[in-house]
């Protein structure tokens, strides 16, 4: 019985330490989006973010494989339906 009550313990500090890095994350996710990338849209011209936007397709492409992110995206939703 005490070897499963530790188990039990070891489980729920993983649930925790999960949830604490899922709060973590939305926060620098949070923290990015609303002013990160706004402050790089003002200093960056729209010339040269047209060209990083094509240099980020061909490695995606090249190195990812095509229809990677899409499949992560599609992960992504998975998860979001089943956890949240």
């Amino acid at each position: 019985m005490a070897q499963s009550h530790d188990e039990g313990r070891k489980h729920l500090a993983r649930v925790s330490h999960a949830a604490e890095y899922s709060a973590l994350l939305r926060a620098h996710i949070d923290k990015e989006n609303k002013k990160h990338f706004p402050l790089g849209d003002k200093k960056i011209p729209l010339d040269a973010q047209s060209e990083l936007i094509i240099s980020f397709e061909e490695f995606e492409e090249k190195v990812m494989g095509t229809g990677t992110h899409e499949k992560l995206h599609a992960l992504l939703q998975d998860f979001q339906a089943k956890y949240l």
